[in-house]
């Protein structure tokens, strides 16, 4: 069997026998691939029962990955769904991505295994929040810190741990200090990667330089997926699971989301995120359900160019963001760069020069421009647009490590201008 140039062979556990027996009496199964409105057909495959687990071996990418069990409601037939880590999810899939590819009702849901028969558990995508305008109170939403780190859903299975991105990428390897990280369950858990300053404050800009510890504030995952219950109880669930090493959970408050926003911009830290109460977590989708209220603006831009430096590198960053397939000038950045970043960036942008502008308009910059291939995302933080469309008084934070350029737009980045 094949699939894209691949060669897959698929086994079939029945998890309600003894030790997971395969299962030979065959019968009948469609396999949905994205690219392919076909699918991949397998002949044979009886009644598995309510509960299956699929085997993927890829013959030429070893590191691919399942993200959907088998969906085998007793008496009918099963469905496998399949999507790779690299792919678009196609519409078959679209059900397995928001978080449905696991019965919630099942007491012993459909778990992955790996090429090397280790256990895995479903695989999700973080719930997003939309942006809201200004702090507000009531009593039926809890309020949380914006924290100022990474997004990294984490799964735990004894010694096995998994960190993943907003983008399903490996996190681990940037931050090796959490594979320590442990559970007293099989889990997945969502939160933020997080570097403390000295101040005690939470710092985009230390991520790398300080110890990482992560901050936890949802449970997806526990026996079975946790997506359709309410959010009080998954955090009562959540709060039942010992947790060990740089981990700790967050610590919501009710109602109070004037007073904390205050708090949080006296302290110079990033905003709130509201979260309505007993609302269900939605994968990979972004609901007004969770409110983001910031009290210091922050964006996604691609880095264009640079300026020369006085001291032979570079003195600032030319950013930009896309209109389809335009990248068009949102400013520059120069403050924030020290030493350090300097020395990181430096070899890096000289790997990337180009003899000509990426960007789709001329723009005057103070200085030398040199162009780049716009393959860098920086994290900024401003004052305020101006009415040209230009970032005023913007500080570089970091390169944010997880984001596609071509998903840094105008639409997602400033959708009010």
């Amino acid at each position: 069997m094949s699939a894209s140039g691949h060669s897959l062979r698929l086994i079939l556990l029945d998890q309600s026998a003894p030790g997971g027996h395969a299962i030979n009496d065959l019968d009948h199964m469609d396999i949905c691939l994205p690219g392919s409105d076909e699918g991949v057909e397998a002949e044979g495959l009886a009644d598995l029962g309510a509960q299956a687990s699929l085997f993927e071996e890829l013959a030429l990418e070893t590191s691919d990955r399942l993200l959907a069990p088998i969906e085998s409601p007793a008496g009918e037939r099963p469905v496998a769904r399949v999507q790779r880590d690299h792919a678009q999810p196609s519409q078959q899939n679209r059900a397995v991505v928001d978080g449905e590819a696991v019965n919630p009702e099942a007491k012993s849901p459909a778990q992955f295994v790996d090429q090397h028969g280790a256990s895995m558990t479903p695989v999700y995508q973080p719930m997003l929040a939309t942006p809201h305008p200004q702090p507000f109170t009531s009593e039926e939403w809890w309020f949380d810190l914006k924290w100022d780190g990474f997004r990294c859903l984490t799964y735990i299975d004894g010694e096995r741990v998994q960190l993943r991105s907003r983008n399903g990428n490996d996190l681990a390897h940037r931050f090796p200090e959490l594979r320590s990280i442990r559970a007293s369950e099989p889990v997945v858990l969502d939160g933020e990667i997080v570097a403390m300053g000295e101040d005690g404050k939470p710092s985009f800009f230390l991520l790398g330089y300080q110890p990482p510890q992560l901050v936890v504030f949802d449970l997806l995952h526990r026996d079975r997926s946790l997506v359709s219950i309410p959010l009080e109880e998954r955090w009562d669930q959540l709060n039942a699971v010992e947790l060990f090493g740089p981990i700790t959970r967050s610590q919501p408050t009710s109602t109070e989301g004037e007073a904390l926003f205050e708090v949080v911009k006296a302290s110079g830290l990033e905003g709130v995120v509201a979260k309505r109460s007993g609302s269900k977590y939605l994968p990979g989708r972004r609901s007004p359900d969770w409110r983001k209220i910031v009290a210091r603006s922050q964006l996604n831009a691609v880095v264009g160019g640079y300026l020369r430096g006085t001291r032979g590198s570079f003195g600032s960053l030319l950013l930009g963001l896309y209109e389809g397939d335009r990248l068009l000038v949102a400013g520059s950045a120069g403050s924030g760069l020290d030493n350090r970043s300097i020395a990181e960036l430096w070899p890096v942008l000289q790997s990337l020069e180009r003899p000509t502008s990426p960007f789709a308009e001329h723009a005057d910059f103070m200085g030398e421009p040199v162009w780049v291939e716009p393959r860098l995302v920086a994290r900024i933080e401003y004052r305020e647009w101006t009415p040209v469309r230009r970032l005023r008084a913007p500080v570089f934070k970091g390169i944010v490590h997880d984001l596609d350029p071509a998903d840094v737009t105008w639409a997602n980045e400033a959708p009010d201008l």
